[in-house]
């Protein structure tokens, strides 16, 4: 059960693959205890830039992609003694850093392998390096482990980045949480309950109440530089496929061009009124057009009348925009329960029907899935994040900080949703007093939104079982009742619709393996067994 923590308590950069000696914590240590096998067999060594390459960890490899299986404890980036940049600008050297390693080598004397690892252990992040070209697709917590797609260069990670934002990514994590889950115990509501959240409803009426009132926008909005770089890469595609335009006369909607050609906000939005959003105004002539394709936008703006044309675009794109987003959501908004937009269920239009619980079960589905529903708010200037205290299990304390107002007056609670599924409940070893073996469920988690600490979060504070290892959120006995020193949850698959030609995506899936093993005991009995551990 979840345990009162203090709030502004950060996890200290102590690695489980490490020790208490600081040492062990850097880039050499982790390379050898990958070496070792601490987080997969190593099959071959593989020649690459003058070192050696670990295949278990790159998942996959092409021209655009990487897909690593990040070990757990391991930040993204930063002044850290091991990161995944710098893990990943070791086996993968820009060439600066090679030039670098060759002039503090030129005698010849000198371990090639060790001074890369001094050179790239020096970076304080990974731009350091003009040349370094990998950019991550997305973030993993530090002590969580798995599927990390990293592109290989800006326009790799643009593609990737459109994928996640428009929720067409697919993740599927494995966690090991304290307790024996009972989907049973939860009710069970009909099919089409969760209609709002598949046709996007829910997500368009918080979107659509959510208001900066200093500034007036809203998520979704697009600011004049956003439709600078909208109207631009709207007539590069045209270029591409011999239909631009000239003289600010209106673009006609290109062979083969539909709706899905525009960016996602503009959808359900009629052709004539999208083709108007591309229209200048006043008009730009063929050599301005010319101009304005090879500027940046910090080049645009120092000119008046490129500024005038791209804010009254954004004034007439923001007005349709949000008049449909209004017009859509305003029956669930008017029906929304006063707490938040977290536990509701919308069908198409706008219908609304009753608040969903925050642990329920579908009927017809796999009976031992259930289902999470739960607003979640970050706490400004707080590590942890903080659930709706309406939704919260009645086992979970929630600090004085979160229910305080902040700002503009509420926390911003945004609709999330979990479905998880069983897969075992056994036990596994511990090292509490008294205690031989705790009881433990094995589930596979299958997020529908993506929110700060969402797994962690709807686990611990909403059904009432924390992931095994996670302090932050199952407080230290979470950690110490365990023969296990890692956070148990794993980014198992990831499936993605990525470039596979010029205006063509194919869906990829990657996989990490399954560090939580169900193995069979010295007495027969099933246990859990963590890789590693």
């Amino acid at each position: 059960m979840a345990e009162a923590v203090d709030r502004k308590t950060i996890p200290m950069d102590d690695p489980c693959w490490g020790t208490s000696e600081l040492h062990r914590h850097d880039l050499f240590h982790l390379l050898r205890r990958i070496d070792e096998g601490a987080f997969g067999s190593i099959v071959e060594d593989v020649s690459h830039g003058g070192h050696r390459r670990p295949p278990p960890l790159i998942l996959h490899e092409d021209a655009r992609y990487l897909a690593l299986n990040k070990p757990p404890d391991l930040r993204m980036d930063g002044p850290h003694p091991a990161t995944v940049h710098k893990l990943l600008t070791y086996w993968y050297p820009p060439p600066s850093l090679l030039a670098r390693v060759a002039a503090r080598d030129g005698d010849g004397d000198g371990d090639p392998g060790r001074s890369l690892v001094d050179e790239v252990s020096s970076l304080a992040k990974h731009n350091d390096l003009p040349d370094n070209s990998l950019r991550p697709c997305h973030q993993l917590d530090y002590a969580t482990s798995g599927v990390l797609l990293v592109a290989r260069d800006r326009r790799a990670a643009g593609a990737a980045g459109r994928s996640f934002q428009d929720r067409t990514a697919r993740k599927a994590y494995l966690a090991v949480v304290r307790g024996h889950v009972d989907p049973d115990s939860y009710p069970a509501l009909p099919p089409g309950s969760l209609d709002g959240w598949s046709n996007g409803s829910v997500e368009r009426g918080y979107r659509s109440t959510r208001v900066n009132k200093g500034k007036g926008t809203y998520v979704g909005f697009v600011p004049p530089h956003g439709m600078f770089h909208m109207w631009k890469g709207m007539m590069g595609k045209r270029r591409r496929r011999g239909g631009g335009t000239a003289g600010g006369e209106a673009p006609a909607v290109a062979v083969g061009e539909t709706a899905e050609s525009f960016p996602r906000q503009n959808k359900r939005l009629k052709d004539e009124e999208r083709k108007a959003f591309l229209v200048p105004d006043p008009q730009l002539s063929t050599d301005e057009e010319e101009r304005l394709m090879g500027m940046k936008w910090a080049q645009a703006r120092a000119e008046a009348k490129f500024v005038e044309v791209f804010r009254k675009m954004s004034e007439q794109y923001n007005a349709a925009h949000r008049n449909i987003a209004n017009e859509e959501s305003s029956a669930a908004v008017s029906n929304q329960p006063a707490q938040g937009l977290g536990n509701s269920s919308r069908g198409r239009g706008g219908r609304s029907s009753e608040p969903l619980p925050p642990l329920f079960r579908i009927k017809g589905e796999d009976p031992n899935s259930f289902y999470v529903c739960a607003a979640l708010a970050e706490v400004p200037g707080e590590f942890r994040c903080e659930v709706q205290p309406s939704d919260a299990h009645k086992s979970w304390k929630c600090s004085v900080s979160a229910i305080n107002t902040t700002g503009d007056g509420s926390l911003d609670f945004k609709p999330s949703l979990t479905r998880c599924v069983v897969l075992w409940k056994g036990r596994m070893a511990s090292q509490e007093e008294g205690l031989s073996e705790i009881e433990v469920t094995k589930l596979r988690l299958e997020p529908r939104t993506g929110r700060r600490h969402q797994l962690r979060l709807h686990l611990a504070a909403v059904a009432g079982h924390a992931i095994t290892g996670d302090v932050a959120y199952g407080g230290h006995s979470a950690l110490v009742g365990t023969r296990c020193d890692r956070m148990c949850l794993h980014a198992h698959s990831l499936r993605i619709p990525l470039p596979s030609g010029v205006d063509d995506n194919t869906d990829k899936e990657f996989l990490a393996p399954d560090p939580f093993d169900v193995v069979v005991g010295p007495d027969g009995r099933d246990t859990l067994q963590v890789l590693g551990h």
